[in-house]
């Protein structure tokens, strides 16, 4: 009797393998939704803030280290691990790499102490980033905040 029950239940959850081959089914496309993007911004007391306290200081809750390509080309920084819990959630992942920042490529592991120099005053900070096999940017206004 258990065996038979066994059996039951076995073809209820697999109609494929104990009923009789039904017509092709016609695919279904799914429906897309459009949501807005995340709204990224910086304030521009915070902005300046971190610049003054340095890369070391503001960078201090993500592991960075080098990315190499294949042929072992310096690719850009590759975000080893983030420690802090609410910046897990993005805009930056672990294992992005970021490749240029306000348009100023990070080609070599030096030049981002040079970009760092470049940042205080813009109007926005771009890091352009790889993730995967696809080269993303995150725009993030600088504005100024009422505390």
């Amino acid at each position: 009797m258990k065996a038979t029950l066994a059996i039951l239940l076995l073809c209820l959850g697999v109609t494929s393998a104990c009923s009789a081959p039904e017509a092709k089914r016609k695919a279904v496309r799914p429906t897309l939704v459009e949501a807005p993007a995340p709204d990224y911004r910086l304030c521009r007391t915070d902005y300046d803030q971190a610049i003054v306290a340095g890369q070391g200081k503001a960078l201090r809750w993500y592991l960075l280290g080098p990315a190499y390509d294949i042929k072992g080309t310096f690719r850009g920084h590759l975000i080893k691990a983030i420690i802090k819990e609410e910046l897990k959630t993005g805009p930056l992942f672990e294992g992005d790499v970021i490749v240029a920042i306000n348009g100023r490529p990070v080609e070599k592991p030096g030049e981002f102490q040079t970009v760092w120099t470049e940042l205080p005053g813009r109007p926005n900070l771009l890091i352009r980033f790889a993730r995967g096999t696809k080269l993303l940017e995150l725009n993030i206004p600088i504005v100024d905040c009422e505390r």
